[in-house]
């Protein structure tokens, strides 16, 4: 099956498999124009480096939306499944 999410501006997409460094299983389509800004590895460990702690706040913000979207994902099967 497939799993279609909307992203709105001003959040983040892809921050899970960016943090734990692991392959990434979707894509993002944008639906119309937007500016999407791209955190690279070698940036994350220059952020890190220089601004510890706005790098941390940006894992602790990155994790905690993982969470509400896993949960949303959990739902809409539960849901689903009933």
């Amino acid at each position: 099956g497939n799993y279609h999410e909307s992203i709105v501006g001003g959040t983040t997409c892809g921050e899970l498999p960016f943090f734990s460094e692991t392959e990434r299983t979707s894509r993002v389509v944008a639906e119309q124009e937007c500016v999407a800004w791209l955190l690279t590895p070698g940036k994350w460990d220059e952020l890190q480096e220089e601004e510890p702690e706005v790098a941390e706040e940006l894992l602790r913000v990155g994790l905690k939306l993982s969470a509400e979207r896993m949960n949303a994902i959990v739902n809409h099967v539960l849901i689903t499944a009933s």
